[in-house]
């Protein structure tokens, strides 16, 4: 169906806190995204490597002050 699911499992270790809709989470289904494209057509020991670099979500606006 083209949805997608993103969960913080130290934090949400039964999964019920879907993060993939927050914008600041964006740059992190952007980055594991394009590795689920390189990954597709991979087979072999070279598969299984841990993935690395992948970027901490945007930190939250603080509201402003006056």
């Amino acid at each position: 169906t083209g949805e997608e699911e993103l969960y913080h499992l130290r934090r949400d270790r039964f999964e019920l806190r879907n993060l993939a809709g927050q914008a600041r989470f964006r740059p992190v289904l952007r980055f594991l995204r394009r590795k689920l494209a390189k990954l597709k057509g991979c087979a072999g020991a070279g598969c299984r490597r841990p993935v690395r670099g992948i970027p901490k979500p945007r930190r939250r606006k603080s509201p402003k002050r006056r």
